[in-house]
């Protein structure tokens, strides 16, 4: 078996373990080359804080990025009251901590095979002031060819836009995979729909535009809420996603 391969069945096995099958599906994996320029030019279009795979772990030749897709009831779960669904919130905690335990997975594996490998994690590399990180996870997933951007950079792959994002950079020398045909955003193709612009409880997301202090705000909201209610509490939302027309696609 090619090691391209053994990595996706690696990243399908580590989820099936989880054994939560009610909220997450079978994984989308796809390899990127860290020499591919678009890399360099997220320092234009995310910001200077975003640095390209090689300032991470030097030497990489190439990304892994895969993508955890939820089930539909929790795609759909973001839709019911103004505050986070508590089984959103589960999730996310859930798959956080299960990316660093795939990451180290990973990593055995590709050491064993003489490579070395790395990831990045999101709350290290995350500037909690002015609330940006250091890596695009959804980016490495765009460039891989796993996913295509939306509405404010909302990244839609074959399985829908409702899930999570993760990457791994690597030295070893991996081959893209086939790409899936992907369904663009209606909005970014001809203007229509808009529908995540107007779900935004927090008037955040619009089509001129992104504030990332009112949608954090709005999150931390969500979280103390839950942890008033005794649910599981994680600072998340998922109004935009939940609205997707394509946040779920069967496969």
């Amino acid at each position: 078996m090619r090691l391209e391969e053994r990595i996706h069945a690696l990243i399908t096995e580590e989820i099936a373990r989880m054994g939560r099958s009610d909220l997450f599906r079978t994984p989308i994996v796809g390899f990127s080359s860290a020499a591919d320029p678009r890399y360099g030019a997220l320092t234009h279009i995310v910001g200077e804080w975003c640095r390209p795979p090689r300032t991470h772990l030097p030497g990489t030749n190439s990304v892994i990025s895969y993508f955890v897709p939820f089930t539909k009831a929790l795609a759909d779960a973001p839709q019911s009251g103004r505050e986070g669904a508590a089984l959103w919130a589960e999730a996310y905690r859930a798959i956080n901590a299960r990316f660093p335990v795939i990451n180290a997975a990973l990593t055995d594996l590709l050491v064993k095979e003489g490579f070395a490998a790395g990831g990045v994690s999101a709350a290290a590399n995350f500037d909690a002031l002015a609330l940006r990180s250091g890596f695009s996870h959804r980016s490495a997933a765009v460039i891989s060819g796993i996913a295509a951007f939306g509405a404010n950079r909302m990244a839609i792959t074959q399985k829908g836009s409702a899930g999570r994002f993760s990457s791994l950079f690597t030295t070893a020398q991996l081959s893209a995979l086939p790409a899936a045909p992907l369904r663009l955003c209606p909005y970014e193709e001809d203007g229509s729909c808009g529908l995540c612009f107007a779900a935004c409880p927090a008037g955040a997301l619009t089509p001129h535009g992104f504030d990332r202090f009112a949608c954090s705000r709005c999150l931390a909201e969500n979280g103390e809420t839950l942890r008033r209610e005794g649910q599981t509490a994680e600072n998340t939302c998922g109004k935009c996603v939940g609205t997707c027309p394509l946040r779920y696609i069967e496969g």
